[in-house]
């Protein structure tokens, strides 16, 4: 049993994250709303945690969780005071275009190739 959970242990990673994912979408739409900026912000803290993870590996797992949701927190708030305004098509509109452009922004940095 235990190299089966060796063997499969990125699956189990990768099924956990996205259900992550998927909840966080469910919960949007629970509420009526349809937002799909999800991903970039998921990705923001990805890539937050992963930068720390490696450029400063003394910090504690508690303070890179932290800051990993600190980062997209901070760019959710003034994003989301004048898309708050939005409902229906609108609103799947411009998040999925916050989600381009963050991608388009971790393609084009250099820092991170």
């Amino acid at each position: 049993m235990g190299d089966l959970l060796l063997a499969y242990e990125s699956l189990f990673a990768f099924v956990g994250i996205n259900g992550l994912l998927a909840l966080s979408v469910y919960a949007t739409l629970c509420c009526g709303q349809l937002s799909l900026a999800n991903a970039g912000f998921m990705a923001m803290g990805a890539y937050t945690g992963a930068l720390i993870t490696l450029r400063a590996p003394a910090v504690p797992f508690i303070a890179v969780l932290a800051a990993s949701a600190l980062a997209p927190a901070l760019i959710a708030v003034p994003l989301g005071l004048p898309v708050l305004r939005l409902r229906g098509v609108f609103l799947a509109i411009a998040t999925v275009g916050f989600g381009e452009v963050v991608r388009l922004f971790f393609v084009n940095w250099d820092y991170t190739n």
